[in-house]
């Protein structure tokens, strides 16, 4: 049986993917360990095709919830602002995906969409 290729995936802490500027020569992961490191990965066309983004971003929603010292989906929100104003992005639809929810639900929230992408 032939193996899948997997352009963007979820490793506990990491969400990898393909670089796409390196292809067709070379193969590349990238392993995107931190919020900004998705950002960049999305801004400068590291991951391409729009289901691919929108799964690296909704990989990065979970990713920015495991890593986070807030205790509540509302505190989470405002560290991603913070975040993303301090590196030159923008959060756009993070609300829809943390409304009223645990850190734990906007983890598991943020795979389900990934996965369902």
């Amino acid at each position: 049986m032939e193996e899948q290729l997997r352009t963007v995936w979820w490793e506990p802490g990491a969400v990898c993917l393909i670089d796409q500027l390196r292809l067709p020569h070379e193969q590349v992961t990238v392993r995107c360990t931190d919020v900004s490191s998705v950002a960049h990965a999305i801004k400068a066309m590291i991951v391409r095709g729009a289901p691919a983004i929108g799964c690296t971003a909704a990989y990065g929603m979970a990713l920015a919830a495991v890593l986070s010292t807030a205790t509540d989906a509302a505190a989470l929100l405002d560290e991603l602002e913070a975040d993303a104003a301090a590196g030159g992005y923008q959060v756009v639809g993070a609300g829809d995906v943390l409304s009223p929810r645990t850190i734990e639900e906007a983890v598991l929230e943020g795979l389900r969409t990934a996965y369902a992408i």
